[in-house]
């Protein structure tokens, strides 16, 4: 899960281990490039969402890291697809998106419902999503490379 947005309103993320077995120009069929999209939440199942490492080119983009950043003009993405200006392979697509009421993600956190851990841009495009959860952990070491090796469902352990 990579949280792109957390206030006291709410919070909003992107599952980023989930492919879908489509692609960008079957959803956008004017579009010539074959981006693999991903499957970023239950929420908005009918919207397209969007990270990238290029801040810089977009006004309207929300950072979310140091040289990671959400969404931004789609009619400017699409110019900066056409030309040689962006590099295709620090750009992530996503159908739907998560999302937690106002202090409900705090509290998920109190309960320790979820592993923190910074993130790292570069593993963010580069890693294969069916191996980004276990490499996440054995990169944080200790007690999580154990939890590596877990298998998805623990009742087969």
């Amino acid at each position: 899960m990579l949280l792109c947005d957390h206030q006291e309103e709410g919070s909003f993320g992107l599952i980023l281990n989930r492919p879908l077995n489509m692609n960008l120009n079957e959803v956008l069929p004017d579009l010539e490039f074959d981006f693999p999209l991903f499957y970023g939440g239950p929420v908005g199942k009918d919207t397209l969402h969007f990270i990238h490492s290029k801040e810089d080119m977009f006004e309207d983009a929300l950072p979310v890291s140091k040289g990671l950043a959400y969404g931004g003009d789609f009619d400017r993405l699409k110019e900066l697809l056409s030309g040689d200006t962006f590099d295709l392979e620090n750009i992530r697509f996503f159908v739907g998106w998560c999302g937690w009421s106002a202090g409900q993600l705090d509290e998920e956190l109190k309960e320790k419902s979820w592993i923190i851990s910074d993130v790292e841009n570069e593993k963010v495009f580069q890693r294969k999503s069916s191996k980004m959860w276990e490499a996440s952990l054995n990169d944080m070491g200790g007690t999580y490379q154990l939890m590596a090796k877990f298998p998805e469902d623990p009742s087969l352990n």
